[in-house]
């Protein structure tokens, strides 16, 4: 029996051979997998959350207006610690427009919990005042707070929203945690307050090896005025707290009260009352 052998080409020879390999189990040549999504920042996030609540608003409410929000806010890291940690950077978010009615508001500030929660972020802690309400809520990756007025307590229409993300608000937290614990230490209360900064750094003063001082804002988690918290540490013992002051620059007398004040806040600009005048001088050190 004559065979006829068809002369194949290039295209239908390699056809040929991935059919043939495909029968014998080799299967297709390996595909190179696509590049993964990059994470969103927290500005892609801040404005994917404001454009699904506006989308979710405006099929109840009519047209939503919104702003971008990239103010300061207070963050819980979760639902166990009692204090807030206020950022003044770093924060991505948006709210309604004034001027709107407090049924469209109020869709826009349900809207974004809805997408909060949709996106896995959990509850952790509320604050309300009669300046307004904040709610937090946080995630692996970001942290974001619901600021609003209600009807029933408020003059005017409100809601916003801030994130930012978790990770700087967990590295806040562990930075501020001891001069926490310290302020709380000296008697006062440490539960719906909030703190910023608590930056730690050495004694102006390098003979004084292994002094630091510290201070830290604090107000109520809701922004409505606050002081400042100054801190020292000696070389072999935690934070103290000195004292809280709403004054720029303080008195140099608060400082100058301990002897570790002084040597860790030494050359600190305050001002001294000479001749019933406040004089600008610095911090001086004293030894006991």
């Amino acid at each position: 029996m004559r065979r006829t052998l068809a002369i194949l080409s290039s295209g239908a020879l390699v056809a040929s051979l991935l059919t043939l390999g495909s029968a014998f189990g080799a299967g297709p040549a390996a595909q190179t997998p696509a590049s993964a999504a990059p994470a969103p920042t927290v500005t892609s996030y801040a404005k994917l959350v404001n454009s699904a609540a506006v989308a979710a608003a405006q099929k109840k409410a009519g047209q939503i207006r919104t702003a971008t929000w990239n103010w300061g806010s207070s963050f819980k890291a979760s639902s166990t610690r009692t204090w807030w940690v206020s950022f003044t950077s770093g924060v991505r978010g948006a709210e309604m427009k004034s001027g709107q009615s407090w049924t469209k508001t109020n869709e826009y500030r349900n809207a974004v919990i809805m997408k909060l929660k949709k996106d896995g972020l959990q509850y952790t802690g509320g604050s309300d005042s009669s300046y307004e309400h904040i709610r937090s809520y946080a995630n692996s990756r970001f942290a974001c707070s619901v600021s609003y007025t209600t009807k029933a307590k408020h003059a005017s229409p409100t809601a916003r929203f801030s994130c930012v993300k978790k990770a700087a608000l967990i590295t806040a937290v562990k930075r501020l945690s001891p001069l926490v614990q310290a302020y709380a230490d000296a008697g006062h209360a440490k539960k719906g307050r909030a703190f910023s900064g608590g930056t730690a750094k050495p004694s102006r003063d390098a003979s004084f090896v292994g002094y630091q001082r510290a201070s830290a804002a604090t107000g109520s988690a809701i922004p409505s005025g606050g002081s400042r918290a100054y801190f020292a540490k000696d070389p072999s013992s935690g934070w103290q707290f000195l004292f809280g002051s709403q004054e720029n620059p303080s008195d140099c007398e608060a400082f100058e009260d301990t002897s570790l004040g002084s040597i860790a806040w030494v050359g600190q600009p305050c001002y001294r009352i000479v001749g019933g005048a406040a004089v600008d001088s610095t911090v001086e050190a004293w030894i006991v």
